[in-house]
Parts: structure tokens; C-alpha cells; sequence
């Protein structure tokens, strides 16, 4: 019993490696994060993040204003109001990027305007640079943190044969354990058959007449 606990383990151990190793064959390259990064964004001003993703990359990330009134002088109610407009963000490619740039409103495929606290998570259509923008159109400086992430995607051939695998290895591994199972069952079988066997009976060799004759001579001649 231990052993066949042993072997199936070592299957589904091996099973899983090779998947992995397969997997990582066909996982474009690309993926990337920028981490958690703390900074300060001042009035008027912008931060971009790039990324160079191939069609149906994920972006994703987050943002969250630090910033309180607290820490301006004055009439801190009135700072909390510039404060709760927040900033604001656009995920975009390099042709609406160039737009922004120019003054001009952009097709973006993610938007948040005048926001605290942002999340997003989208797949890109197209492939080549894509574009994070951070943008603030307040007099007051931000206090910003930011992480942004990009998820490479399987190629289509990579996504079949990753399937392909999935399949050929649930059928090997049911294969396997199955046979394991079967010889286990056969082994078992033997031994109780053997167990159960009577124990034979040693005759004794059989005796010729002419022995018996000679011996009964030699018993009259000694007597």
C-alpha cells in the first residue's frame, strides 16, 4: 500500500513539472511591474508608465491619493475640497497617446477622472506601446501611490497545446494509477491465495518387495 502511495505521488509530481515546463515554452515574454512606487505629483503635471504588450496583455493596477488638508496651512476644509478631486487616469495606446499630448481627447480603453482611489484591470486589444497616465489638473501638488502590472498572454498555439497537455497528462496520470491499482490487487490476491493453501503431505518412498525380503534375511540371521 505504501508503495503504490509512492508511486502515484512521484506521477502527479512529474505530471505537474512537465506542465509547467510546457507552459513556460509558449508564455510570451513581457510581463513586467512597476512595484509600489510613493511619490509626489505637482500641480499641472503628469507621470507615464510604459508598456510594450502584445495583443490580449492584462494591465492592471492601482491608485490612491495620500494627501490630506492637514497638511496645508489655512482654511483646511477648503483644501480637502481641491484634495477629494483627486487625479486623473487613462490607459491608452501610443496614437491616443500622442493625442493627450497634443491637447486633444484621447480614446482611452480605462478612465477615471478626479479620483482618490483607483483600480483597473483590462486586457489590450493591439499589440505595441501602451500607455498608464497619471494626470493632475489641481493648483496643489498629490501624494500619490501607484503600482501598475503587466500579465504577458499565451500565444493561440501555446493555449491549444497547453490544453492538448492538460488532457494527455489527466489521461496518463488515470492510466497510470489505475495499472498501479490493478497490480496492487493482483499481488494481494496471490498472497491470500497462498495463504489459504493446505500444507502437502510428504509421503514416504515406497518400498520394493525384494527390500522387504532382504531385510527380514538379515533380521533372522542377527536374531
Amino acid at each position: 500500500m505504501q508503495n503504490e502511495r509512492q508511486s502515484q505521488l512521484v506521477v502527479f509530481v512529474s505530471a505537474f513539472i512537465l506542465l509547467f515546463a510546457i507552459q513556460g515554452l509558449f508564455v510570451r515574454p513581457g510581463s513586467a511591474s512597476t512595484g509600489l512606487q510613493d511619490f509626489w505629483l505637482e500641480a499641472w503635471s503628469s507621470n507615464q508608465y510604459t508598456f510594450d504588450c502584445n495583443a490580449h496583455d492584462i494591465l492592471y493596477g492601482e491608485l490612491v491619493v495620500k494627501q490630506d488638508g492637514d497638511l496645508f496651512p489655512g482654511d483646511q476644509t477648503k483644501y480637502d475640497i481641491w484634495l477629494i478631486q483627486g487625479v486623473n487616469v487613462l490607459v491608452c495606446n501610443q496614437t491616443n497617446y500622442s493625442l493627450w499630448l497634443s491637447g486633444k481627447e484621447p480614446a482611452a480603453i480605462v478612465r477615471g477622472d478626479h479620483v482618490s482611489s483607483f483600480s483597473w484591470r483590462t486586457e489590450v486589444p493591439g499589440a505595441g506601446l501602451w500607455y498608464i497616465i497619471c494626470y493632475s489638473d489641481s493648483i496643489f501638488r498629490k501624494h500619490l501611490e501607484v503600482s501598475v502590472n503587466q500579465v504577458a498572454s499565451l500565444t493561440p498555439v501555446g493555449l491549444v497545446l497547453m490544453t492538448s497537455a492538460a488532457v494527455l497528462f489527466a489521461l496518463v496520470i488515470t492510466s497510470v494509477v489505475r495499472f498501479i491499482r490493478l497490480r496492487s490487487r493482483h499481488g494481494t490476491d496471490r498472497s491470500e491465495r497462498a495463504g489459504k493453501r493446505r500444507p502437502e503431505t510428504v509421503k514416504p518412498p515406497a518400498v520394493s518387495q525384494r527390500s522387504m525380503l532382504t531385510l527380514r534375511r538379515w533380521n533372522r540371521a542377527l536374531a
